[in-house]
């Protein structure tokens, strides 16, 4: 059970839950399934918008590409209206091996359906590549 703050939408909840899930089981198809088709997101804040399922599909790439496991442990979550704030830590593991940590906030917005509409990170995620990177350079003991 996640830490709540305010009473949540158990279908928001859900959706929430699946789009995390997917991300860490590396499954594209139900990360898509959790998005309407016409999301916009914004991967991490200050990026390009990307738009609709074709845009996602690149927004996934900057999420799984760089990963050989990225894991996501929601922290808090605080819903209001048809949007959601998710306090979250990330733990990665680089292609090269490395292992490193990242936080940040996510929101959500949510269509009629409970589809996600929007999202919009705030994180750093140039510096967890960073940071994996020089995890992964380390010789081995």
């Amino acid at each position: 059970p996640h830490p709540m703050t305010t009473l949540s939408d158990p279908a928001l909840e859900e959706s929430i839950d699946r789009y995390y899930r997917a991300i860490a089981g590396r499954s594209l198809a139900d990360w898509l399934a959790t998005l309407s088709a016409d999301v916009t997101m914004h991967e991490p804040a200050e990026s390009l918008p990307a738009e609709g399922q074709e845009g996602a599909r690149e927004a996934w790439k900057v999420l799984t590409a760089p990963f050989r496991e990225l894991h996501y442990e929601r922290r808090a979550t605080f819903f209001s209206g048809a949007g959601a704030a998710v306090l979250w830590r990330c733990n990665a593991v680089g292609v090269t091996g490395g292992r490193a940590g990242a936080e940040g906030i996510t929101i959500f917005e949510f269509d009629a359906d409970g589809l996600i509409q929007t999202v919009v990170s705030y994180w750093d995620p140039a510096a967890l590549l960073i940071a994996l990177a020089a995890e992964g350079a380390e010789p081995s003991h």
